[in-house]
């Protein structure tokens, strides 16, 4: 166990300097990356820095990630450059989720993939690293309840839809599940999130409300996003 901690690091820990960098992974015999699409600007600078000019030096690296779910640290222009350097292989068969979520979730990122900018520079930059053709063209061979989509413009009536949804999913379990509601969007996720904590509070059972990076990595047995994201009008949301 003490060898096993010792060599799980946070990206955090990883030396900013390219000297220092290049020395700390020499240390390894190899790096294994999960949730690459969250990997700082500064990481992908330095291999690309390796691979250009002394790839025999490169520690071998072997990076997990899909751009479709970056919360974090939008990459997927860098990892795409890395790609050039890299041998890749796409997953498109989801061994985690069903055939229902799945639909669901690539008919938002179609609006995202397609016909959809953002708002200022930050947001589109975001957005286009975000898009990957590939990874959402997920398939899967499970089956499980519908995903149901609702479109609300005041908050009253999201929260009593919110409060509705989850009294159904409390109801439908025979244990006590574990239950989530997560909010994506803009400025205002913040507030959201207070609003929503402080309503659901006079709920018989409880409930988390997180931002998707506080969600990653998590399970729970139900859940709701709530997408504040700023989409064009005509375009529907």
């Amino acid at each position: 166990n003490d060898v096993a901690e010792e060599l799980i690091v946070t990206v955090s820990q990883v030396p900013k300097n390219f000297e220092e960098f290049k020395k700390f992974l020499n240390g390894y015999s190899s790096v294994l990356i999960d949730e690459g699409q969250n990997l700082n600007a500064r990481y992908i600078e330095h291999l690309m820095r390796l691979l250009e000019n002394t790839r025999q030096e490169l520690t071998p690296h072997f990076i997990s990630y899909d751009a479709n779910q970056s919360v974090a640290y939008p990459s997927g222009y860098g990892l795409q450059k890395l790609s050039e350097f890299f041998d890749t292989t796409s997953l498109t068969y989801s061994y985690r989720a069903t055939d229902e979520n799945v639909r669901a979730s690539l008919a938002t990122l179609d609006t995202l993939h397609s016909r959809f900018e953002g708002k200022g520079f930050q947001n589109i930059h975001h957005i286009r690293a975000m898009r990957d053709r590939l990874s959402s063209s997920y398939i899967s061979g499970l089956s499980g309840p519908p995903v149901k989509s609702y479109r609300v413009i005041k908050d009253g009536e999201r929260d009593s839809i919110i409060s509705r949804v989850l009294d159904s999913f409390f109801k439908a379990y025979k244990s006590r599940p574990t239950m989530a509601v997560i909010v994506v969007g803009d400025a205002q996720t913040k507030s959201t999130i207070v609003n929503l904590r402080a309503y659901l509070l006079r709920k018989p059972y409880p409930v988390e409300v997180l931002t998707p990076m506080e969600a990653q990595g998590r399970e729970y047995h139900a859940g709701i996003v709530v997408d504040q994201i700023a989409y064009p009008e005509s375009e529907g949301a």
